[in-house]
């Protein structure tokens, strides 16, 4: 069951007018308060009234409630350029989660290849392991089994993503591209946070509010108005269809009310707290964006500062491992070195080289990402 409170606000209000008027007949006598009319006889009545009232002067609160709607359009717009610049951030976010999870994959599906087929099997027929080597490489055989499809799954989620941005379907990791970035300049300059689109957006928010509580604010002064009504009237004393059939009568009026709105329940001051609560949290709001993206392009300029000597040293392990794989491999031949020894160094080099590869790929979409927010000015048609 559904109950329904209806909550009435008692206002009190004081009004004056000052009017010139022409009503009905000569014969008929009417006492008029303010805008409206008292009939000083006893009878059926009816009447239409057409009325028209120009707000004069309302000390401002118009003004400033359509400067803010002015600014709202300003709002909305940076509003636009901050969602695409989100929008290819997450889009790009997503396609680097991709590309990352096919190399793993790629990676993990090389190294089930050397558990499965070119090692367990032959240290079981060779003699050179126990069973419980052998039982342990099966364990971790299927390990990497599991991992392969984990990643498999959060695959399939981040193609999901990436139609859900842009609506193109991606039924394969194998059809996504390698990032280009050879002609992009590592010298990023990026915007001051007050030329961001988030930025703007915020401060024409702020501004936009600012004017809504001056119009609010205002609503506590009195109104003005000029109005005009023209009146169609009939009565009879006896019959109420006749009555209707004389709306013959007409007068108009014209005048200039006052009104003054006293005490409203505390409608006016509730709104005015509201709206004043709604801008400091727009500061908090605008000084919380400015720390995150102080931090995101410190975290780019140090990740792209770092990265060369980071990808020489991964490179390094990558050739030292490799070196010392060829090595194992040749000693193996001669029988100086185990199959397990062998298995462990070319295990190690291809755990090497992927680290690589992740860092390389990673490189590339910091610097894209640095280039999209460096350039965002560029990127969204306002």
């Amino acid at each position: 069951m559904i109950m329904l409170y209806r909550i009435s606000i008692l206002r009190f209000m004081w009004g004056a007018n000052s009017e010139y008027s022409k009503r009905f007949d000569e014969n008929y006598n009417s006492i008029y308060v303010g805008e409206s009319s008292l009939s000083s006889s006893t009878s059926y009545q009816n009447s239409l009234s057409l009325g028209l009232r120009y707000d004069l002067f309302k000390f401002g609160a118009d003004y400033y409630h359509a400067k803010s709607a002015k600014t709202h359009i300003y709002t909305t717009t940076f509003q636009k350029c901050a969602n695409e610049i989100e929008m290819s951030l997450n889009l790009l976010e997503n396609y680097y989660k991709a590309l990352n999870l096919k190399n793993k994959i790629s990676t993990n599906e090389e190294l089930k290849e050397i558990y499965a087929t070119q090692y367990a099997t032959r240290l079981n027929e060779v003699g050179e392991s126990d069973k419980i080597s052998i039982s342990e490489y099966k364990i971790q055989l299927s390990e990497l089994k599991t991992q392969i499809q984990s990643l498999k799954e959060e695959a399939k989620f981040t193609l999901n993503n990436i139609y859900q941005i842009t609506a193109v379907a991606i039924d394969d990791l194998k059809f996504l591209s390698e990032f280009n970035t050879e002609e992009i300049s590592k010298n990023l300059i990026f915007l001051d946070f007050e030329d961001t689109y988030i930025s703007q957006k915020l401060q024409a928010e702020l501004r936009e509010n600012e004017l809504m509580l001056k119009s609010l604010q205002k609503a506590y002064y009195p109104t003005i108005s000029l109005y005009a009504k023209y009146d169609f009237y009939g009565s009879d004393r006896d019959d109420y269809r006749q009555s209707l059939d004389n709306t013959e009568r007409h007068g108009y009026r014209v005048g200039v009310s006052f009104n003054w709105e006293i005490f409203d329940g505390g409608r006016r001051k509730a709104n005015i707290d509201k709206q004043t609560a709604r801008n400091q949290m727009l500061e908090f709001q605008k000084q919380d964006e400015k720390l995150k993206y102080e931090k995101q392009i410190k975290d780019i300029s140090v990740f792209l500062e770092n990265e060369k000597d980071m990808r020489e040293n991964l490179n390094e392990l990558y050739s030292d491992t490799t070196k010392a794989k060829n090595y194992i491999a040749r000693l193996n031949e001669s029988g100086e070195k185990s199959k397990i020894e062998l298995l462990n160094s070319l295990i190690k080099t291809i755990q090497k080289q992927q680290d690589l590869s992740e860092h390389i790929l990673e490189s590339k979409f910091m610097l894209l990402k640095g280039h999209f927010i460096a350039n965002q000015n560029g990127i969204c048609v306002k």
